[in-house]
């Protein structure tokens, strides 16, 4: 799918609906991202903690491209509140999102910084508070008809009360950043709310030679705008840290299949005339019972006319309802691999069809299908949320080379994870930062990892150095096997598969990926013993030969071996123990 050109390009700013020929191409780029996450005030310490500038943060460019990261996820540029959120300076209290914070510098600075990081090829993405503004901005005062309504102790935008002049200057805003600071794209925090404005600035970008990403926090509708989402596979619970109970965890494969093999989850709350409510989930059970009776077969982009066929509508059965009330309406949420949706359905709607006085069936039209990359989280800034327990360390790896290696850089997802967690960097407050969301608490007690002071003087010890080279190494195998380890689209399921195995131990379950080419093998360890394994590869199923010689290459020990492929039915596997220098992690390639 090639940009469209501008002769033909039609902007419908207020029509919620945008077929996948009116969206622009992600730039090829966009799958080869491995992303890093800088809290600006916090990433550099120049006068003491939270002193952080564009100019301070200029100086680790060669240090980030010496580690091997191609992409910076900046959250920290715009003028915002010192305290509003934890007791301190963030980016997401912000006062104006045009206005460059005179803390961090003047946009020449920040024009510097971009520049620094693009002469090493690492491309820079701003983050951006899309629902509102402080209630002190002079927005307010300039445009009191652009903002109705308030969240998170903000006044919110009014997206949706037909204000030219308020989508004009959120454009220019963010193309001018583009086009004028060489942003190459954007993080938008909570939801999107108007993908047609986002295509715009998109298109303009794209007009101008300057292509740009734009993902999202959490998977919502974005009518095809966005690139990727932020959290569509995470390795932790904000509030308890690594999520061992993840089939990701123990399983790559397993977890990455169910995330992506086109099936959805729907969670069904009925409202009753006497204000009470009563949920279920087709996942997670519930007082209903919520089974799925039809969904339909993969509709991409390409098939949006599919949606317009009642065979493909998705249809519930919803049990156990309450006898003895009548419905008002029903809500309909679903977790879907290409998006989340939302259905609010009113009593007597067509839609919903009551099959006795217990249950009712629910016929639902499709949503128009998102296309976007595969992603996956290892850690960001808000691990460490309000309620984390106060003894534990928010950041999620804490050394460990098996989530690092295992579970995160050797996937088939675009990976994000925040600055320290490259050397297992001690967590450190900021000295303002509080426990508490709106900055109730002892100041410093907190544990918002957004709010993570960098001690850069770790590095001067040797368990710290030893996991940064690990993650060196884990970065430059990625980046040399990119043909293998690189984001896909979700159009396309990568050939990732789980591999027949014997040992004694607990360990997570090897898989291989492959293409025409070669073959790579990943397994891990997360245990405190050293590990041995033995892995059957399925040699027909990887077009390999029993009598053949092939050369096996350690990617993790940079060592090669001869071996037939009968042999490789029977490979062993020795993987030294987690969380110490080149342990954690196995990885072979073969060349078919």
């Amino acid at each position: 799918m090639n940009c469209i050109k501008n002769s033909i390009l039609i902007l419908f700013l207020f029509h919620p609906i945008l077929t996948k020929s009116q969206t622009i191409e992600s730039p090829d780029w966009t799958k080869d991202l491995i992303i890093y996450e800088i809290s600006t005030k916090n990433f550099t310490s120049p006068n003491g903690p939270g002193t952080g500038t564009f100019q301070s943060t200029r100086k680790k460019a060669s240090y980030l491209a010496d580690l091997g990261i191609n992409g910076v996820w900046l959250t920290g540029h715009n003028w915002a509140d010192k305290k509003h959120f934890y007791g301190l300076w963030t980016q997401y209290a912000t006062v104006r999102p045009d206005s460059i914070d005179p803390s961090l510098g003047k946009k020449e600075d920040l024009k510097q910084m971009v520049d620094e990081f693009h002469s090493y090829d690492i491309k820079v993405f701003l983050d951006v508070t899309t629902h509102g503004v402080m209630n002190y901005s002079p927005l307010i005062i300039q445009h009191p008809d652009w903002f109705e309504g308030s969240s998170w102790g903000m006044i919110d935008y009014d997206w949706h009360g037909n204000h030219k002049d308020l989508d004009q200057w959120w454009v220019k805003t963010h193309v001018d950043y583009a086009l004028q600071q060489g942003i190459d794209g954007y993080r938008l925090d909570v939801s999107i709310y108007r993908p047609d404005l986002w295509y715009e600035i998109k298109r303009r970008c794209a007009a101008a030679g300057h292509p740009i990403v734009v993902f999202l926090e959490f998977e919502r509708t974005s009518d095809n705008i966005c690139d990727f989402y932020q959290r569509s596979r995470k390795l932790s619970i904000q509030t308890e840290g690594v999520d061992t109970l993840l089939p990701n965890y123990t399983n790559t494969v397993l977890g990455f299949k169910n995330k992506y093999n086109n099936t959805s989850h729907y969670q069904v709350k009925v409202f009753y005339n006497d204000e009470s409510i009563d949920e279920g989930s087709s996942l997670r059970g519930g007082k209903l019972g919520v089974n799925i009776k039809n969904e339909p077969v993969t509709i991409l982009p390409t098939d949006t006319t599919l949606i317009e066929n009642e065979q493909n509508f998705i249809k519930l059965s919803i049990n156990n309802l309450d006898t003895n009330q009548r419905i008002s309406k029903i809500r309909v949420h679903s977790d879907p691999k290409d998006g989340y949706r939302k259905w609010n359905l009113s009593s007597g709607d067509p839609k919903i069809v009551l099959t006795n006085k217990n249950s009712a069936n629910i016929s639902l039209p499709p949503p128009i299908p998102q296309l976007q990359y595969y992603s996956v989280q290892l850690s960001a800034h808000d691990d460490g949320w309000d309620g984390f327990p106060s003894d534990k360390n928010p950041y999620v790896a804490e050394g460990s080379r098996c989530l690092f290696g295992y579970n995160f850089l050797f996937t088939p997802a675009i990976p994000l994870f925040m600055s320290g967690e490259e050397f297992n960097a001690n967590f450190s407050s900021n000295p303002n930062l509080t426990p508490d969301l709106f900055g109730k608490g002892t100041a410093g007690k907190g544990t918002w990892l957004y709010g993570a002071v960098i001690d850069w003087t770790q590095l001067n010890k040797k368990e710290h150095i030893e996991m940064l080279n690990d993650v060196k190494k884990m970065i430059s195998i990625r980046k040399s096997e990119n043909d293998i380890f690189r984001s896909y689209l979700n159009d396309t399921m990568p050939d990732i598969f789980e591999l027949e195995y014997k040992t004694e131990k607990d360990l997570p379950v090897p898989f291989a990926i492959q293409n025409k080419d070669k073959i790579i093998i990943v397994a891990g360890n997360n245990t405190e013993e050293d590990a041995e394994l033995e892995v059957r590869i399925p040699i027909d199923k990887v077009n390999l030969y029993p009598d053949k010689i092939y050369t096996v290459q350690d990617l993790w020990h940079d060592t090669k071996r001869k071996i037939t492929g009968r042999k490789l039915q029977n490979f062993k596997i020795n993987i030294i123990r987690d969380k110490v220098s080149s342990g954690g992690i196995a990885i072979f390639k073969i060349i078919k």
